[in-house]
């Protein structure tokens, strides 16, 4: 396929993708873009906390990358935080009845049959 009909049939995104994974000069271009519009991408950042953009694909990347920012914070956070102490056999149901069966004392009662030995002789 030409380049041309790939950029005007492919879903702009996807052919983002096909270009950056055929193309390592697309990749410097994209680093010279960045620094060009990095003040106005900062500033719709910002107006998107307080407004919804008329592109709902502006929207719905703004929207995934809080989500993402969010869960990575989440993560963080309970990483700082120290594990609550508690007795290892307190929860532990495995840790509970391996203490159990370790108390336990085995007999071969289960196993073997007795026979009772009658002593009276005549």
């Amino acid at each position: 396929m030409n380049e041309l009909t790939l950029e005007c049939m492919m879903n702009p995104t996807l052919y983002d993708k096909y270009k950056h994974t055929y193309d390592p000069i697309y990749e410097k271009e994209r680093e010279k873009d960045i620094e060009k519009y990095k003040q106005k991408i900062i500033h719709t950042t910002k107006l998107m906390f307080t407004h919804r953009s008329s592109n709902d694909s502006l929207n719905n990347a703004f929207n995934h990358y809080v989500n993402e920012c969010i869960s990575t914070y989440k993560a963080k956070e309970m990483q700082k935080q120290p594990l609550p102490e508690h007795p290892p056999y307190q929860k532990d149901i495995s840790l509970n009845y391996a203490l159990q069966e370790h108390s336990k004392t085995i007999t071969m009662d289960k196993f073997i049959k007795k026979k009772k030995i009658n002593n009276n002789k005549i």
